[in-house]
């Protein structure tokens, strides 16, 4: 035999393993090789681009949407634009009607009164109350969308002063679109005071979000003070009444919380808003759009500013979510799944997308816990039964029963179902397996009042041994 004519050797590559597994459960599973509960493994759904849609969504951007085109004219444009804008701004009683014709000049040439602001903020010699003064004058000389599509801009501004005269910007125009650029602001602002008027621009859009911050401040005492003011507005505006003398700081704190808590359970916005989204909403969901395509891609920022934003924005987008359960990468159907967990309740109505994906092998963790989480009517069953499960492999390969386990105990603690207290109870006592055991009292902490005591007992003790993974051990334990 020639060299050539020898039989060549192949060799499979490493990564190419876990791949060819699922694939010959997969076969396995169609053509009946491993017996499987229909309880356990539904029909797999139908998976489409959902990417490429969003993507398709968010070519064209409308009026006000952050990443809008605006005209600022030419450079004789915003040199005449920024003399209209100084005489404008001018005070004293000689100059009341130059004053006047020059604001009326601005009305009348959008392109001129926007060239002309962009010039006087960039002008280095502008003090924070001309700045501050320019933008209050502009909402009643620019459109609303144009105005409110160039306040966006100016939150990324390296002047803090800036940024805040443009969050209270929006927060008087009732800005719907600039909902989810200001929540991500708010994991990126660090200046004192623009933060606050973050928060109280974030709630003027109707996002209680923002309680959840300054609350974190209260027990700070060189923050309480600072905290104060803004937790006292926040909490009359969505409706709560505040008197300083009366309630104290006891009484500010547990009004927060009453409707920090209210937002948790319903995901919604406040009422007064919720028309103004409504009248808005395709613009307001492109704008969550931007954030969530990048759940696709494998920068680690902006996925987490995607999750960051949904995490706080209730249930408005939840549609967005709901489609993204069909795509056809699974990294956005698992990163979907987290955000839902993350939502909790108010994501109820897409369980039935959550079941569905019970039958892929590639997400089906996260479609166990992600059940659990947002409390589907259809969670309980499902989850006792991975619970109960005797066959080692009850997905037929793809989730061997342990690991199909643990995701059912984390689903079964944020389920928070007392009926689940006998399985929980016999696992927790009858199985020498501690990370079962682990997630077992964890659930039963949420589920069992009675045995709360004994199961936080039970992970504060392992958390002093060190015989179990510390920070899981402090998440469960709320540390």
């Amino acid at each position: 035999m020639t060299p050539s004519s020898k039989p060549r050797s192949f060799r499979l590559p490493a990564s190419a393993l876990p791949l060819l597994v699922l694939f010959a459960g997969s076969c396995a599973r169609r053509n009946g090789g491993t017996p499987e509960s229909p309880a356990l493994l539904p029909p797999l759904p139908g998976f489409r681009d959902v990417l490429g849609e969003w993507s398709e969504r968010c070519r064209v951007p409308p009026p006000g949407a952050s990443d809008a085109a605006l005209d600022f004219g030419d450079p004789e444009k915003k040199a005449k634009g920024i003399d209209a804008w100084t005489t404008a701004l001018a005070k004293g009683r000689s100059m009341l009607r130059f004053a006047k014709q020059a604001r009326t000049d601005l009305a009348a040439d959008p392109v001129l009164a926007l060239a002309g602001l962009q010039a006087l903020l960039d002008s280095p010699d502008l003090s924070p109350q001309e700045a501050r003064e320019a933008l209050e004058l502009a909402r009643g000389i620019l459109p609303a969308p144009t105005l409110g599509g160039f306040a966006l801009r100016l939150c990324e501004d390296p002047r803090a002063w800036l940024r805040a005269a443009a969050y209270d910007t929006l927060a008087v125009q009732r800005h719907a679109i600039a909902l989810p650029r200001l929540l991500r602001r708010m994991k990126y602002e660090t200046e004192p005071e623009a933060t606050v008027r973050l928060f109280l621009a974030v709630g003027a859009l109707g996002d209680p979000a923002p309680i959840d911050n300054l609350l974190a401040w209260l027990p700070d005492p060189k923050w309480r003070s600072r905290a104060g003011p803004p937790l006292a507005e926040l909490v009359t505006r969505f409706g709560e009444s505040y008197d300083p003398n009366k309630d104290g700081w006891p009484g500010l704190e547990s009004k927060a919380r009453k409707i920090l808590d209210e937002f948790r359970r319903t995901g919604l916005l406040a009422r007064d808003m919720r028309e103004v989204f409504a009248v808005r909403r395709e613009a307001v969901l492109r704008e969550f759009l931007l954030f969530l395509r990048e759940l696709g891609g494998t920068k680690l920022r902006p996925i987490d500013d995607a999750r960051y934003v949904a995490r706080r924005a209730g249930v408005f987008p939840l549609p967005l979510y709901e489609e993204g359960l069909s795509e056809k990468r699974r990294r956005i159907r698992v990163r979907i799944l987290q955000i839902l967990t993350e939502l909790g309740p108010p994501a109820a109505p897409s369980g039935p997308g959550i079941a569905a994906l019970w039958g892929d092998p590639l997400c089906r963790a996260y479609a166990i816990e992600a059940l659990g989480a947002v409390r589907s009517e259809a969670a309980l069953p499902k989850l006792l039964a991975v619970l109960r499960a005797e066959d080692p492999r009850p997905f037929g390969g793809a989730l061997p029963l342990r690991e199909a386990r643990i995701a059912s105990l984390k689903g079964l603690r944020l389920l928070r179902d007392s009926r689940a207290i006998p399985p929980l109870l016999a696992l927790w006592r009858g199985n020498a397996d501690l990370e079962l055991r682990v997630f077992a009292a964890a659930a039963l902490m949420e589920c069992a009042a009675g045995l709360s005591t004994e199961a936080r007992s039970f992970l504060s003790s392992h958390l002093e041994k060190g015989d179990y993974h510390p920070p899981t051990l402090r998440e469960l334990l709320g540390r």
